[in-house]
């Protein structure tokens, strides 16, 4: 009986371990809709239905294209802003005729996800 114990034990442990873990990988998740073509990241996407989901433990956001299906993932920043929105906001800005997406925030989060961008295009401060 005493040798089972242990064992049994040790697979409680790791239970209890793996939950939090999965529950900090699981994503929130926002669908709105882009009227106008955009850039994320390297990324020229079409004006449509978008999914934005969000895995902060890995520092990634994945956007994904409703209709077509195209999915781009891209890496993020937290941005904790006492002033933020309590809605969904995206916030793009204006490079001659494109709209380079730069952060969006989930009204169920506390925080902004920054996209970090490469050289071609200015971060946000």
């Amino acid at each position: 009986m005493r040798k089972l114990l242990l064992p049994l034990l040790i697979i409680l442990g790791l239970l209890i371990v793996a939950v939090p873990a999965y529950s900090q990988v699981s994503p929130g998740t926002i669908q709105t809709k882009v009227p106008f073509d955009f850039i994320v990241g390297d990324t020229r996407l079409p004006a449509g239905d978008y999914k934005f989901e969000f895995d902060t433990l890995n520092s990634r956001m994945n956007i994904t294209n409703i209709a077509t299906h195209q999915r781009v993932s891209v890496i993020v920043r937290d941005i904790e802003d006492k002033s933020a929105p309590t809605e969904n906001r995206l916030v793009f800005l204006q490079k001659g005729n494109d709209h380079v997406l730069h952060r969006v925030w989930s009204d169920r989060l506390a925080h902004a996800h920054d996209i970090v961008h490469g050289t071609q295009y200015e971060e946000l401060k």
